[in-house]
């Protein structure tokens, strides 16, 4: 039996936060989305760009005091790791401070991303009773089902070969063995998970 309202809870968590990261993506890519995407809201001006910004920061807010509610309504636990999410996600939107470096290597660049995803399981994990999510083999098994579906699709839908070079994809970057021998270990990451936590059937 669900509980909704723990559903809805733990769906709104992630769910904003997803949404926050999308919108500091556009953000990051203004420059290059002006040049290559003039069709996005951005640099049609459908929205302004220091609009947004307040908008991520308002996000980011909502979300610290989300975890609090967390720390109250569920566990610490919850709250501590959901604060983490958050405050990765900020040190994503900064690129770490190496943006130009991690540039040059798609690859880690998008692996880096990929530490929020296993911090999203340890959250919902947590949420779900789990009290060390951290140690836990299937919070690392669903965070590696999470990072299969979400590195895929970020490889496979940079694989136009007409995109232009500036967009620095992994076809480009890596070459197309190369970039189909990531696709092969990403999925292969979702197969182990989805058997790790009892869903072979995922596969």
């Amino acid at each position: 039996r669900i509980d909704w309202i723990d559903f809805v809870a733990t769906f709104l968590s992630q769910f904003v936060l997803l949404l926050t990261i999308r919108i500091m993506d556009d953000v990051k890519d203004y420059d290059k989305d002006v040049k290559i995407h003039k069709d996005r809201p951005l640099p049609r001006g459908l929205v302004q760009f220091d609009e947004v910004v307040v908008v991520i920061r308002m996000a980011i807010v909502v979300q610290y005091i989300y975890a609090l509610l967390f720390a109250y309504a569920y566990n610490w636990t919850a709250a501590i790791f959901y604060a983490i999410q958050i405050t990765y996600s900020i040190l994503m939107y900064y690129e770490f401070g190496v943006g130009d470096q991690l540039e040059e290597y798609p690859f880690i660049y998008a692996l880096t991303h990929q530490v929020s995803v296993y911090l999203g399981s340890f959250t919902l994990t947590a949420l779900a009773g789990l009290s060390q999510p951290l140690f836990s083999y299937k919070a690392w098994m669903l965070g590696s089902v999470g990072l299969s579906g979400f590195f895929t699709f970020d490889i496979c839908r940079k694989l136009d070969p007409q995109l232009p070079k500036i967009k620095g994809t992994y076809l480009v970057v890596s070459g197309k063995w190369p970039t189909l021998a990531m696709i092969a270990f990403t999925v292969a990451v979702g197969v182990i998970g989805s058997h790790g936590i009892g869903c072979g059937f995922l596969c």
